[in-house]
């Protein structure tokens, strides 16, 4: 076991160590020197044993108050952990939340833009079903026209062969004539207006 010699206000000492632990036992005594030194100087030379005494006082004072500081940096610490993983849990959290609602809303995105389809198509087919009913209404119109036409047609020509048979005056002709111009003609307009329709 290594043996080192180290000097406490001015006297020598010898004290023995671990093998390695010759400089940190040469940095503690040069402490304590330094502390005995101190307290000399304040009270004076009162005797070794005494100074030695207050020396260890004060330097355990120093420790207890050095580990005081480590204990209140340990919870500050302790504290700083708890914080970190409160923010960290609350940010995990708020990712959730955000990603939660990012997703109900691009669903509620994507059932108004189905709706909005289904909407258009049903008005396309709307529409297209009404557009079908009006051509077919104009069709049974256009037939009905075509038909009454045809039928006063038919009514004149014979109410002109009539007159004709029966040695009608020229006035009475001229007059069915005329009859039958005013009946095509209103048949037309009608069918014009359904055209325009």
């Amino acid at each position: 076991m290594p043996l080192v010699n180290v000097m406490v206000n001015a006297r020598a000492y010898t004290i023995a160590c671990d093998e390695g632990e010759e400089a940190h036992l040469k940095e503690l005594a040069a402490h304590v020197d330094e502390k005995v030194r101190e307290l000399a100087g304040s009270v004076g030379q009162v005797g070794d044993q005494k100074l030695m005494l207050m020396a260890a006082v004060l330097i355990t004072d120093e420790f207890f108050e050095a580990r005081g500081h480590s204990k209140k940096a340990k919870e500050l610490a302790s504290a700083k952990a708890d914080l970190d993983a409160r923010v960290a849990d609350a940010e995990k959290r708020a990712a959730a939340a955000i990603k939660d609602a990012e997703a109900h809303t691009a669903r509620a995105i994507s059932d108004a833009e189905k709706r909005i389809a289904d909407l258009e198509a049903q008005a396309a087919q709307a529409a297209s079903d009404a557009q079908a009913r009006v051509n077919e209404m104009r069709q049974d119109a256009e037939a009905q026209i075509a038909e009454a036409k045809r039928d006063a047609d038919a009514r004149i020509a014979r109410a002109l062969s009539d007159a004709e048979g029966a040695g009608a005056s020229a006035e009475a002709e001229e007059l069915a004539m005329l009859e039958l111009d005013d009946a095509a003609s209103r048949v037309e307009r009608i069918v014009e207006r359904l055209k325009a329709a």
